[in-house]
């Protein structure tokens, strides 16, 4: 079952009742560090270290991976 990220940050001992899930167009306010619930999940250390699935599925095969920024 998915988890909503309200319920992720009580799990962690945050009170998010009165946040909101994410600010206008993921652009949270210069100098704010809870804002809302997408900006604090982002910036804590055990979720930002997890690696993506795509990270686990080639390390599983033995592949390295690199991730290069977009160019249009």
């Amino acid at each position: 079952k998915i988890k909503g990220m309200a319920v992720i940050l009580k799990e962690q001992g945050i009170n998010a009742d009165k946040l909101k899930a994410q600010c206008k167009g993921f652009k949270c306010k210069e100098g704010l560090t809870n804002c809302c619930c997408h900006w604090i999940l982002f910036n804590k250390p055990d979720f930002i270290s997890v690696p993506t699935n795509l990270e686990s599925l080639c390390q599983t095969w033995g592949f390295k991976i690199i991730f290069l920024p977009n160019f249009h």
